[in-house]
């Protein structure tokens, strides 16, 4: 996934799992989630910092752009 691509409000799943990185454990049971939007830190020296919001397992969660790989678009059909 990448950052240009999420729009909030949409659905996205969780995958690759077997990839996730060491004590990533609460993603691991995580299947659908929402996007939030952007959280973006401006810091005193110029550097800006854009971050991730997603709710999932009803908890606002925060990821750096190098997490969006495990994140892909949720097929709507698997729940028809």
């Amino acid at each position: 996934m990448k950052p240009g691509g999420l729009k909030p409000g949409d659905l996205y799943e969780v995958k690759h799992k077997w990839l996730l990185p060491f004590k990533s454990e609460f993603w691991k049971d995580c299947n659908t989630v929402l996007f939030i939007g952007e959280e973006v830190i401006n810091r005193d020296d110029g550097v800006k910092i854009v971050n991730y919001a997603f709710l999932a397992k009803g908890e606002k969660r925060i990821v750096d752009p190098t997490f969006l790989k495990f994140f892909g678009e949720a097929n709507e059909e698997r729940n028809g």
